[in-house]
């Protein structure tokens, strides 16, 4: 009976089940109904407090019967989110279902979309695809030893836990966001399984797998064994990135990410007590890069590391075998322990030790450090929340240095405190190879740069830094003073300080740092010069007075001494070229240098010469310079250096190229080019050395000569001359000027291989005189070229002159209105050699309205030609008019066939007047041939039909009613002239009244005349007798003479000359006549003197 309704209780609950998998077979069904029954069912079944609910359930038929749910959300007894997933698969025991109950045996979540947010204070807070709001739970630090793998195993293994009752469960297809705001870091991974399965007896399996930043990893946990029992666990991880593990921990723990992979193996056997009893584990980590929170401090680049761990249970620590680190010269093999807490408020307790390691060198060059011993003795907290270092000493061949410190929330203290010094001398290299390079990143990056060797005597830094205070560091912001403490001696050390500055050797520093304020105190350095020749460098100080400032402001003095050879090679460095002046490569210096400098600027990235202030005081003594003035050379020189905020001031004097001179050189503040004022006194000597070919110029010439835009690619000198104390012949034409007359000229010298031109030339040499222009000076030092676009010699001129000179040629080219030729014709006629006298193969080409000459004469429509070569005549061409007579001149040939030029005139008087041979002639008509060559020509001249007005020499031969206006018929004469000298020969002329001889010269280089001659009244009744044949010459004398006629002699100077006559020879015969020549201007009794020529205009 009993047998036969149990069989028809599972006949019947056979065909429910039937039934019910044939309807699932059809399609889902779906009840809302049935989700609270799932949620009771599943709220039972977790137990302690668990909370489920479900917002949506429907029964599917798989391999087994699986309750399909939604919105399912799990919170723990505290209320806690604990899970949050859109999608769940809940199988059910198949004959639990048959009586009407609900066992879960697997739970699997779908789609599990996580996001975790760390916020800046440390709290996390979760938020699922779904959820109104996240809700947040503070950091929670560990105060027991529920940290640890025992905790672990008993979450997993609790029958009574939410684990316990499930034969697997897991997560497909997840994802997990985790938002880090302390370091502003986003992590995601994508892929997300989670699988938990129960195995044979009491084992268990916990899989993770995912797709992080770093790629796909993996992580499995299996573990054997119940609780009160023995228990084993193990780990074992694939391409598990370090930074993956790093993204969740605590802030301020671990201030570092790396994308090394990691794959690990451990096993850990606990005992009854939960006491670890045994462990064995492998680690290995690949290549990669250590990147430090601070974004200056520089990243670590690891090759590999490789460790091996087991179980100490005498010391009931974790023995580390070895634990080896590769980084390219570095290389550590680590041993030692780490002893698990023991008790709530423990630590765990490290002790390592590395043997023979070595480290790399700070740079390419450097070599590596070689530790004999390094030991680190520390404390973790239990929840991995800080690092506490009781001892971290490194000992070598020159090593010494120890450390303790504190790194996150430790023993009381949240932040970073560390206190670093050295135990005996070492390089500064060496010590900057320990110095981890995210403490004062920028300090020492600076140092890493710029100190290349030297002893390092003692080191100790210190700091302690809450968390705001450790943020506020690495984020650049002010920190206060006593927060940071650095005291460092250094000696022998070797350094450039910037980049393009000279290198510094010798250095004898020392240095103090804290929060606030930098001090670098420098007793002594050298700083390379030229030839071995170094720079002394003492009483330097660099100082930052407040690092708060934004940017803070660094102060650098010191005082500066050597030769001028070193100071020069110093300035020349690329980084002091926009602080000091410019100075020519080719410079060659000696002398003794002093200076003192205070230098500050604002620490930032880029500086530009407005932004550093320069202080310059000292000068130099028995100094000397090649090429800095051009050509010449500057001795015995003194100069004085003064740069402030207004700029750069150099002054100083000497004599340049042997001549006195004064010189002075400014850049202004914010100048890009600097300009310089030179003054210097040129005598003869001093023209003379420079090849300056002026024989017009005699005496001092006082020059100041200022230079702009010096350090530009062509600086260009003005040129002021002071020509006051200077004597001036004929440096133009016809211009005199005596000393102590006031003269100046001005003009902008470009100076070139071929010579120099002299543009914007002004010459103003006082009263008429002025010219402008440019003029071109060869490299023989001669005018080689003149291009005048004004040029006067007197009041009224205006005319424009060009001049071009090739070798010993010649060509002037001269346009004008009006010149007045006064000066140049009073230059011709006046003592002394004339430059103008000799001007070798030479061109004119001139054309001008009116030319003004002597004794009120004036040619007008002047238009002329004239080409000289060798001192012959090679082209000749002249027109124009006197007073209404036309001039006009050509080449022409004599009767022998020489080549020469002839001048004809309407106006020989004029013509005479002009060129002021001769005042007292009125009209005639003039012809004048001259052939040759220079430096002496001869000619002839002819003159019909003129009057001799008011001629003293013919007041007694005249007829009495003729005396001021004597008429001649002709004259005739032949002359040669050149040299400064005018000789006439064979000169006759006569007329109806008076007729006469003369002959003798006129030297105009000695300022002499001597002539001689015969006056013959009545000349056409009295030249009778000289044309009677024997009689007439022995009675009349010459040709030209007569039976009665008076000798006189004209000399003394030429500017002013005497007329003597000696009336005796009057009635001797024509023969005896040269007797009674006069001997000297004081023979006879009729000597007069001529009228006095006119003083000179110049």
């Amino acid at each position: 009976m009993v047998l036969g309704s149990l069989g028809a209780l599972a006949l019947l609950a056979a065909l429910a089940v039937g039934g019910a998998a044939y309807r699932l077979k059809q399609g889902p069904l779906s009840f809302d109904s049935f989700a609270e029954r799932v949620s009771s069912a599943l709220e039972q079944q977790f137990g302690n407090g668990y909370d489920v609910d479900v917002q949506h359930a429907q029964l599917e038929w798989g391999d087994t019967p699986l309750l399909a749910v939604s919105g399912v959300t799990i919170r723990d007894a505290k209320g806690n989110l604990v899970v949050a997933a859109p999608q769940a698969e809940i199988g059910f025991d198949v004959t639990s279902l048959a009586f009407g109950r609900l066992v879960p045996r697997h739970i699997d979540f779908v789609g599990l979309a996580v996001a975790l947010t760390i916020d800046p204070d440390g709290s996390v807070s979760i938020s699922a695809t779904g959820s109104d709001a996240p809700e947040a739970a503070g950091p929670v630090q560990p105060t027991d030893t529920s940290f640890g793998p025992a905790s672990l195993l008993d979450a997993l293994s609790d029958q009574m836990g939410p684990l316990g009752v499930l034969e697997r469960g897991g997560v497909r297809d997840g994802r997990l966001r985790i938002n880090d705001r302390r370091r502003g870091l986003t992590l995601v991974y994508d892929r997300l399984a989670l699988s938990y399965a129960k195995g044979a007896g009491s084992e268990s399996r916990l899989s993770l797998a995912a797709n992080g930043p770093s790629g796909p990893w993996s992580a499995a946990i299996a573990f054997a064994g119940r609780k009160g029992g023995e228990r084993t666990i193990g780990l074992d991880t694939d391409n598990l990135a370090v930074s993956d593990l790093l993204g969740i921990a605590e802030p301020g723990t671990i201030p570092v990410t790396t994308d090394m992979p990691i794959d690990a193996r451990l096993r850990l056997t606990l005992g009854p007590d939960n006491a670890v009893t045994n462990a064995d584990g492998r680690i290995t980590g690949g290549q990669a890069m250590v990147l430090f929170d601070d974004p200056d401090a520089e990243p670590l680049f690891v090759d590999q590391i490789k460790g091996d761990i087991g179980w100490d249970s005498g010391r009931h620590a974790l023995a580390v075998r070895h634990f080896d680190v590769s980084a390219g010269d570095t290389r550590f093999e680590i041993s030692g322990s780490v002893t698990p807490p023991t008790a709530a408020g423990d630590f765990w307790q490290v002790n390592l030790t590395s043997q023979h390691g070595t480290l790399a060198g700070e740079g390419p060059k450097d070599k590596p450090v070689p530790i004999d011993q390094a030991v680190l003795q520390g404390r973790i907290p239990i929840g991995l929340g800080g690092l506490i270092v009781d001892r971290f000493a490194v000992s070598g061949p020159g090593v010494g240095l120890q450390m303790s410190g504190t790194v996150g929330r430790a023993d009381g203290f949240e932040g970073l405190k560390l206190d670093v010094a050295t135990t005996t001398r070492m390089s500064v290299r060496s010590v900057l190879a320990f110095w981890p390079s995210f403490i004062v990143p920028d300090v020492r990056s600076y140092m890493v740069q710029s100190l290349q060797d030297g002893a390092v005597q003692a080191f100790r830094y210190t700091t302690s830094m809450s968390p705001a205070v450790l943020a506020d560091a690495l984020a650049k912001r002010p920190v206060p003073a006593e927060a940071v403490a650095l005291e460092t001696t250094v000696t022998g050390g070797v350094m450039r300080p910037a980049p393009g500055l000279p290198l510094l050797s010798e250095v004898e520093a020392v240095g103090k740092v804290t929060g606030r304020t930098v001090v670098v105190d420098v007793r002594r350095a050298l700083a390379a010069g030229g030839a071995g020749q170094p720079i002394v460098l003492s009483n330097g100080r660099y100082e930052v007075a407040d690092t708060s400032q934004h940017p803070a402001n660094a102060k650098v003095s010191f005082d500066a001494s050597g030769t001028a050879e070193a100071a020069m090679a110093v300035a020349r460095s690329e980084a002091l070229k926009p602080y000091v002046p410019p100075i020519s490569d080719q410079a060659i210096v000696k002398g003794h240098v002093d200076l003192s400098a205070k230098v500050s600027f604002p620490l930032q990235p880029q500086l530009g010469p407005n932004d550093v202030v320069v202080q310059l005081q000292g000068g130099a003594t028995g100094f000397s310079a090649e090429n800095i003035f051009g050509k010449e050379r500057l001795d015995n020189g003194t100069l004085a250096l003064t740069n402030d905020r207004s700029g750069l001031l150099l002054k100083g004097d000497g004599k340049i190229g042997g001549s006195p001179a004064s010189f002075e050189l400014r850049q202004p503040t914010g100048a890009p080019l600097a300009e310089a004022l030179v003054s210097v006194t040129l005598d003869d000597a001093a023209r003379a050395r420079r090849g300056i070919k002026l024989p017009q110029v005699v005496g001092p010439v006082e020059a100041k000569i200022s230079v702009k835009d010096i350090g530009g690619p062509k600086p260009t000198p003005r040129v002021d001359l002071d020509l006051t104390r200077a004597n001036i012949i004929d440096l133009l034409p016809g211009w005199v000027k005596t000393p102590g007359k006031a003269a100046k000229a001005s003009f902008r010298l470009d100076t070139d291989a071929e010579g120099s031109t002299l543009d914007e030339f002004t010459l103003d040499g006082g009263g008429p005189v002025s010219a402008k222009g440019q003029l071109r000076i060869g490299a023989d030092g001669s005018i080689a070229a003149a291009r005048l676009s004004s040029l006067r010699l007197s009041a009224g001129d205006d005319m424009r002159v060009d001049l071009e000179r090739q070798g010993a040629s010649s060509r002037v080219t001269l346009r004008g209105s009006s010149v007045d030729a006064r000066p140049v014709l009073k230059a011709l006629m006046s003592p002394g050699a004339s430059p103008m006298a000799s001007p070798g193969d030479f061109d004119l080409d001139l054309k001008v309205n009116a030319i003004q000459g002597l004794n009120g004469e004036t040619i007008t429509g002047v238009d002329g030609r004239m080409g000289i070569r060798a001192g012959e005549f090679r082209d000749f061409r002249l027109s124009g008019r006197f007073a209404g007579a036309p001039v006009s001149g050509q080449l022409a040939r004599d009767e022998s066939g020489r080549l020469g030029i002839v001048v004809e005139s309407a106006n020989a008087g004029a013509f005479f007047r002009f060129f002021d041979i001769y005042r007292r002639m009125q009209g005639g008509a003039m012809l004048v041939q001259i052939t040759g060559a220079a430096p002496v020509m001869s000619g002839t001249l002819v003159v019909n039909h003129f009057v001799l007005q008011n001629e003293p020499a013919l007041a007694r031969s005249a007829a009495p009613n003729q005396q001021n206006n004597v008429a001649f018929t002709k004259l005739k004469s032949g002359f040669t002239v050149g040299g400064g000298r005018l000789a006439i020969r064979d000169a006759t002329m006569w007329g109806q009244s008076v007729g006469g001889t003369l002959e003798g010269y006129m030297d105009f280089r000695v300022d002499k005349a001597d002539f001689s001659g015969t006056f013959v009244p009545a000349y056409g009744l009295n030249n009778i007798f000289n044309q009677v044949p024997i009689v007439g010459p022995i009675l009349g004398g010459g040709q030209h003479e007569g039976l009665f006629a008076v000798n006189f002699r004209i000399s003394g100077k030429a500017s002013q000359p005497t007329v003597a006559i000696n009336p005796l020879s009057a009635v001797a015969p024509g023969f005896l006549r040269k007797f009674f020549g006069v001997i000297g201007p004081s023979a006879g009794t009729g000597s007069t003197p001529a009228p006095p020529a006119p003083t000179p205009e110049r």
